[in-house]
C-alpha cells in the first residue's frame, strides 16, 4: 500500500446502495454499546506510533481506546487488509498481565480501531483481490440506469449536455513544489482518467457543469461525512443534490481520500492510480465503474482538510 490513504469506497454506487467509501477522515466500523466496565477493566501502559505494515485475521474485535466502544468483529471483513501506525500497551488489572494491542486502518480507510496483535497476521489479505470483476459493476450500473429509467431525461440532457466545459489539453507538470489548486487538480484528474480509458479503448468522458457542482458539493460533505447515502431519504446524497438542482441523471459514484502531492498534477496521479492500480480492497470496484463503457459524462469534486484530499468522481451515460 502506498502512501496515500484511499479511501475509502467499495468504489459501487447501484441502485442506490454502496458501501463506503468509504467513510468522517477515518470512519470506525459501526459500534456497539459502550462499556464503562471494560473501559475500567484496563491501565495504559505506553502508546507509540509504529511503523507501517499491512496485516490480515478474522479473529477479534475493533476497540475504541481503552477498549470502551466496541465495534465489529474482523470475521466482518474476511478480504481485508489492514495496516499499522500505532501500538500500545495496556495492563489488565483483575490477573496484572498486559498485552499489546495495534491501531489499524483498513485499506480503503472506511474503518478503524485497536485490536489484539494475536489476532493478527502479516501481510496483505490473501484473498484481497478474489473481488468481481469490472463487467460485473459496469452491469450494476446498468442496473441503476433502469432505475432512473422513467425520469425525464430531455430536462437531464438540457442541463448537461450544453454547459459542458472543455477538458483541459495540458495537464499541470510543473515539479516544483506548489500550492493546492482544486480546479487545476479536476482538470489533471479529468486528463488521467481519459487517459486510462484510452488504454482500455473506451470513449473519453467530458464534465458537465451541473454535475460538476454537485460533485464539489460531495466532496465537501466527505470531510465530516464519508457516505453515500443519506439515511434520511435512504437515496444517495448525490442524486438528492441533483435533483434539488432539476437535474435527474444515473450517477454512479466513487469516491477517496489521499494525501496531496508536491504539485496538483502529482495529487490527481495519485487519485487515479489508486482507482485504477490499487483497488483490490473494493473488489476492483472503482475501476470497474470509471471503465464502464456506456459513460459519457462525469463531475469531479475535490477538497482538501488538513493534510488530506477528498475526492468525487459521479460518472453517467446521460440516461443511455
Amino acid at each position: 500500500m502506498k502512501q496515500s490513504n484511499k479511501i475509502l469506497t467499495t468504489g459501487l454506487m447501484a441502485l442506490g446502495l454502496l458501501s463506503g467509501g468509504l467513510l468522517a477522515t477515518t470512519t470506525t466500523a459501526n459500534a456497539s454499546s459502550y462499556s464503562t466496565k471494560r473501559s475500567h477493566s484496563v491501565k495504559l501502559v505506553w502508546r507509540k506510533s509504529m511503523k507501517k505494515h499491512a496485516m490480515h485475521g478474522t479473529k477479534g474485535y475493533l476497540y475504541s481506546k481503552h477498549l470502551g466502544r466496541r465495534y465489529k468483529s474482523l470475521k466482518s471483513y474476511p478480504k481485508t487488509t489492514w495496516y499499522t501506525s500505532k501500538h500500545e500497551k495496556l495492563l489488565v488489572k483483575k490477573d496484572g498481565h498486559s498485552k499489546i494491542y495495534y491501531y489499524v486502518t483498513s485499506g480503503n480507510k472506511k474503518h478503524s480501531g485497536w485490536i489484539w496483535r494475536g489476532y493478527l497476521k502479516s501481510g496483505k489479505n490473501p484473498k484481497a483481490t478474489a473481488g468481481k470483476s469490472s463487467n460485473y459493476y459496469a452491469n450494476l450500473a446498468n442496473k441503476l440506469n433502469k432505475k432512473y429509467a422513467n425520469v425525464n431525461d430531455d430536462k437531464s440532457d438540457a442541463k448537461t449536455t450544453n454547459d459542458t466545459k472543455p477538458s483541459a489539453t495540458k495537464p499541470t507538470t510543473d515539479k516544483q513544489a506548489e500550492a493546492f489548486d482544486a480546479s487545476a487538480v479536476q482538470a489533471d484528474i479529468l486528463i488521467l482518467l481519459n487517459q486510462e480509458r484510452t488504454k482500455r479503448g473506451l470513449a473519453p468522458v467530458t464534465l458537465a457543469t451541473s454535475v460538476e457542482s454537485a460533485s464539489q458539493t460531495r466532496a465537501n460533505q466527505l470531510v465530516s461525512d464519508f457516505n453515500h447515502i443519506d439515511p434520511k431519504t435512504n437515496d444517495t446524497y448525490i442524486h438528492g443534490l441533483l435533483h434539488q438542482m432539476n437535474v435527474y441523471v444515473p450517477v454512479s459514484e466513487v469516491a477517496g481520500i489521499t494525501n496531496p502531492g508536491d504539485t496538483n498534477m502529482d495529487t490527481a496521479q495519485e487519485i487515479i492510480h489508486e482507482y485504477f492500480y490499487d483497488d483490490a480492497d473494493s473488489g476492483w470496484g472503482h475501476r470497474g465503474l470509471l471503465s464502464w463503457d456506456k459513460a459519457k459524462k462525469v463531475g469531479i469534486g475535490v477538497t482538501k482538510s488538513g493534510n488530506r484530499i477528498y475526492d468525487v468522481i459521479n460518472i453517467y451515460s446521460n440516461g443511455i
